[in-house]
């Protein structure tokens, strides 16, 4: 679940940390320190985002493909977007 609500938001690649909000559990939520692979990981998804037009804030990081179409945001935001 953690990964899965992960967003462009919740990652600081100039302190290299990533934050995790939504948890089962209280304790989950903490800012989790970024070795070097998963800084290069990162910035491949990012690229990866800028190409698909997909790469805003409040974006996921892992998007889900429907239909043959990327979609990075949720079914709610589709609607507040007039993407639906």
């Amino acid at each position: 679940m953690e990964l899965k609500n992960l967003r462009w938001k919740d990652v600081d690649l100039f302190k290299r940390e990533m934050a995790i909000k939504r948890s089962k559990t209280e304790a989950g939520h903490r800012t989790i320190p970024l070795n070097a692979d998963a800084m290069s990981a990162l910035a491949r998804l990012w690229e990866r985002a800028q190409a698909h037009d997909v790469a805003r804030p409040d974006y996921y990081i892992f998007p889900t493909c429907e239909h043959e179409r990327l979609r990075s945001y949720a079914p709610a935001e589709e609607l507040a977007l007039g993407k639906a």
